[in-house]
């Protein structure tokens, strides 16, 4: 059983003639790998895939190495999933991809270590318990000049963007600087989550793997392999997952989906970003008539690499298919104007970004899985758009409200903690309609996890620390409208943490 985390990482700066601090080496996609090989500051050094690139994405020929950037507390002592698995998570890999342009992604792969023996049979319960607990464990990412603080793997995506702006800058008298407009256009994308299942591991697993809410794409459409694609709960946040089986499929064939899959999730994210750094004005420069015509041919590209039917027998279209059937698709009632946003954008790229962005935006109603004493449940559906947006913030911070009202009744902490967190959820319920959906999303799930640890019989001072640093981070972003709520955390941090 395999687990990648992925993490996406737009990176703009060639669109923007003042955004000269960006370096040039590695030589990608082909850095130097031999002698004297090439490396990314904070990363590692550059080197050739073993297995050479998948026929798909010829560019893919070398990465460099992430051990470094990502870097796990005590892993080796840690246990995933039920007791009775027997999981003990290993590093398989941490690898740092990039076209050369825009696109740059940060997989990092998990296993089971063999040294503490075979797992036990798994079920389709114990995988996606297993994926959630790796999606928490704590990790760091370097901070330059300062301690890095641990946080759960799937929340380092911000992080991670930031050191590879920071390790692919110009350093000036000692010390990193861009401008505030440089340093925007490099910006995390949401992560994606993969889990692999050999032929071993899938001995009592479901074929196909189907837990509710799950979508599987017809494996003739997938070189013969299974995969199922679905949303994953974590004390972390959601992320969208896909699950592969090998069925009929030869090994490269299985290796050549997974590509293919992680691929495209960092084409799309890039994409997306690049289009919001266009509504916000940030591009394109203005100044730079060849900036901007690289801007236009990059939108040109990326939106017919998007849209292809296939990558070497990998149907594209059915992946599409697969994301949009795992949820209730309404078109957006917003139509894109490139033009607006972008003066003098040739007629036909503005057309392709425009039917690009059409689907993007469209409204979704999601279901999401979640695992809990051994089995798998559905959440009431939340409602996204675009980037994973969430729509409707009434119903969604209504559930919210729920959740936690239903934990606090089993909670036997002192009235005053459970007063404080009541005081919370309404404050951000009554902040929602005001400030980012994303931030909205971010600050419920971080109290919903609050109260699920207070009525734990055995909360852990991990998780608190966790989710109140979340809403303190959250709230900080918000400026005065946070205010509020960073009393109440303030209250409530002392109160909270020595109850464990």
């Amino acid at each position: 059983m395999l687990v990648v985390l992925q993490f996406p990482v737009s990176d703009a700066r060639l669109f923007r003639a003042e955004c000269q601090d960006r370096l040039d080496v590695p030589h990608w996609p082909k850095p130097v790998t031999e002698i004297r090989p090439e490396f990314v500051h904070f990363f590692g050094r550059a080197v050739e895939r073993r297995r050479g690139a998948d026929s798909a994405w010829t560019d893919e020929v070398a990465f460099c190495l992430a051990r470094r950037a990502v870097r796990f507390d005590d892993l080796a002592i840690r246990r995933v999933g039920p007791p009775a698995l027997g999981f003990r998570p290993a590093a398989a890999f941490r690898r740092l991809f990039s076209d050369g342009r825009t696109v740059v992604r940060l997989e990092v792969g998990l296993t089971h270590n063999d040294r503490f023996g075979s797992l036990k049979p798994l079920t389709e319960a114990s995988v996606l318990q297993v994926a959630t607990e790796l999606c928490q464990l704590p990790t760091r990412v370097p901070v330059p000049g300062a301690a890095a603080e641990p946080k759960p793997l799937l929340r380092q995506g911000k992080a991670v963007a930031e050191l590879y702006r920071r390790a692919t800058s110009r350093q000036s008298t000692g010390s990193f600087s861009a401008s505030a407009a440089c340093q925007a256009l490099v910006c995390p994308g949401r992560p994606l989550l993969l889990i692999d299942l050999s032929d071993h591991d899938a001995g009592n697993v479901p074929d196909p793997f189907m837990p509710a809410s799950f979508i599987t794409i017809d494996s003739a459409k997938a070189r013969g392999a299974k995969s199922s694609f679905g949303r994953l709960r974590t004390r972390a946040g959601v992320v969208d997952t896909w699950v592969l089986q090998r069925g009929t499929a030869r090994r490269l064939d299985l290796r050549s989906l997974r590509l293919c899959l992680m691929r495209f999730h960092a084409e799309q994210e890039s994409l997306d970003i690049v289009l919001q750094h266009i509504q916000a004005k940030r591009l394109p420069d203005e100044s730079a008539f060849d900036r901007t015509t690289d801007l236009q041919d990059h939108l040109d590209r990326a939106t017919r690499l998007i849209r292809r039917e296939s990558w070497a027998g990998v149907s594209q279209s059915a992946i599409l298919e697969a994301y949009d059937a795992a949820s209730e698709v309404t078109p957006s009632a917003s139509k894109s104007n490139l033009q607006e946003r972008f003066d003098g954008a040739r007629l036909q790229v503005m057309r392709k970004v425009e039917d690009y962005e059409a689907r993007r935006t469209a409204i979704r109603v999601v279901p999401v899985t979640y695992v809990e004493e051994g089995g798998t449940y559905v959440e009431k559906n939340v409602t996204v758009s675009g980037q994973g947006n969430i729509v409707n913030v009434a119903d969604y911070m209504s559930n919210v409200t729920n959740t936690v009202n239903q934990a606090l009744s089993q909670s036997s902490a002192p009235a005053e903690v459970q007063e404080l967190v009541k005081t919370l959820t309404k404050q951000i319920e009554e902040l929602a309609n005001k400030i980012d959906p994303a931030t909205t999303q971010q600050m419920g799930s971080d109290v919903e996890t609050l109260s699920k640890e207070i009525a734990s019989a055995k909360p852990r001072r991990k998780w608190y620390e966790v989710s109140l640093e979340g809403l303190k981070e959250a709230a900080e972003a918000v400026g005065e409208l946070g205010k509020p709520i960073l009393q109440t955390v303030k209250a409530l941090s002392p109160l909270l943490l020595p109850l464990v």
